[in-house]
């Protein structure tokens, strides 16, 4: 049996955060058809709605996002798929 093991990216050596993020709001705003700038707006404020980093909701997320952008795109667009390339 493998033990688990946890990972801790102090500075940035095994991910690049801020690419990362990058690439989401890109890919996230292709699905959703809209501008990247109105993402990245909209995810700030959802953030500030949180009470802490541990209250996000994943699932809850998607939904009132594709709400508040009215996206004609099922919600599985967003949550399937290959994942990152």
């Amino acid at each position: 049996m493998q033990k688990p093991i946890i990972l801790f990216d102090i500075d940035y050596t095994l991910i690049n955060t801020s690419l990362l993020k990058d690439k989401f709001a890109n890919e996230i705003s292709s699905k959703l058809k809209i501008n990247k700038s109105a993402y990245i707006k909209y995810e700030k404020s959802y953030i500030n709605t949180l009470a802490s980093s541990h209250d996000l909701n994943i699932d809850d997320y998607i939904k009132k996002l594709a709400s508040n952008f009215n996206s004609g795109s099922p919600i599985s667009t967003l949550t399937d798929g290959p994942g990152p390339t």
